[in-house]
């Protein structure tokens, strides 16, 4: 098998999609199937085009967070460690209805978006 290097490469893996944009894997594969970004099967695997990922600006326009990278949500781990407070405080946020939460399986996720607006409308 030729050695061609990752950086001279026409077609990237489904994982440095996800890593290049900030995302999951599970998102950059939603993303092909809707045709936002150009990608072949080899075989049983999935090969991404790179000039559909460098060219697709909106991929790139995720909310973001001063000092985080561009992603669409949070662990509960990510967001105690980012507001620097108990996990069982940001459930009670969550519980009286300040911030929404989304499962992953069974991780809660907190959209990047609900977190910017919680930040915006509680500073003191």
């Amino acid at each position: 098998m030729d050695s061609v290097s990752v950086s001279t490469s026409p077609f990237l893996t489904i994982a440095e999609v996800a890593q290049e944009l900030g995302t999951s894997t599970s998102t950059v594969r939603r993303l092909c199937a809707e045709g936002r970004l150009l990608a072949i099967h080899v075989g049983a695997q999935v090969r991404v085009s790179r000039a559909s990922v460098s060219r697709d600006e909106d991929l790139r326009r995720s909310p973001r967070l001063p000092g985080l990278p561009a992603r669409l949500s949070l662990t509960m781990e990510e967001l105690t460690a980012r507001w620097r407070v108990s996990a069982l405080t940001i459930r009670r946020v969550i519980a009286v209805g300040e911030l929404c939460v989304t499962r992953i399986g069974r991780t809660p996720r907190i959209p990047i978006e609900t977190i910017g607006k919680y930040e915006r409308l509680n500073v003191v």
